[in-house]
């Protein structure tokens, strides 16, 4: 994800708020998943630099407090800073974290127990052990209609939207995910999709299992996240498969490896 820090008057952006909608328009703060179908930093960077004409996939920041109950632990972060910035931003967690399940990956910390700037904050951070509970201030991606009930947040958001979606249900029967797959450098990430970047059956097969008092949430497979993406599986009950033959391989995938996952998530009982 890379952050919006400023938005350039009279630059592309600044032009396009300027007819957009407002829930379509770009603000500082938000965080760009994809451009074109790119979705590491340094490739969405070089688009944002050298492309003529852009497709972007932007998820909207918002700010949020959050209450660690440490209780004399180390916060067991991974973190990626430079000590002259503002914010701070957590890469991953080590295991046995008690920040796990509450800050989540790509959560910008910009204040420790009111403490700020990064290194005044990883001074009051690395002071855990002497606190039984710490404050965060964050700005996280705004949460979409399939973000939760199991967390997804360490998946790249493909699609530009869940619109039509139903709402999950607040304590489902089951847990399942519909899981796609986007082809960079396909119009709109293939001909089953619209261009939302989902299936266009997907939204309806959702809304079904939805209203069968399942949660349904929405992801695509991303094959630099393939180790990722089965952990994330695992917290499901169940795996929807709707990626058409062949196009793991045409966006660079390898279809044996993917296969071998689910098998592997068959075994553990997921169905």
């Amino acid at each position: 994800l890379v952050k919006v820090c400023k938005i350039a008057e009279g630059g592309s952006v600044s032009k396009h708020n300027s007819t957009a909608p407002q829930h379509l328009q770009i603000q500082l703060g938000d965080y760009v998943a994809a451009i074109n179908g790119c979705i590491d930093n340094e490739a969405i960077t070089k688009a944002l630099e050298e492309a003529t004409s852009v497709e972007m996939v932007i998820r909207p920041c918002v700010q949020s407090m959050v209450q660690v109950h440490n209780k004399g632990q180390a916060l067991g972060l991974d973190l990626k800073y430079t000590e002259t910035q503002p914010e701070i931003t957590i890469k991953s967690f080590k295991p046995g974290s008690p920040a796990l399940n509450k800050l989540q990956p790509f959560d910008r910390i910009f204040a420790v127990d009111s403490v700020e700037q990064a290194k005044a904050m990883v001074d009051q951070m690395k002071r855990a052990q002497d606190l039984q509970s710490m404050s965060f201030k964050v700005r996280r991606a705004k949460p979409f209609p399939s973000s939760g009930p199991v967390d997804i947040s360490s998946l790249t958001r493909i699609a530009k939207d869940d619109r039509g979606l139903l709402p999950q249900p607040i304590i489902p029967i089951s847990a399942t995910a519909l899981v796609q797959i986007y082809v960079r450098g396909q119009p709109f990430g293939g001909s089953d999709k619209s261009s939302s970047g989902h299936r266009y059956d997907t939204i309806p097969i959702a809304n079904g299992m939805i209203n069968a008092g399942m949660s349904c949430q929405l992801i695509h497979y991303v094959k630099e996240e393939h180790d990722t993406f089965l952990e994330v599986c695992k917290h499901f009950k169940a795996i929807v498969v709707r990626c058409n033959p062949g196009q793991i391989k045409a966006d660079g995938g390898d279809q044996v490896k993917f296969d071998g996952a689910m098998r592997e998530l068959r075994k553990l009982g997921i169905q």
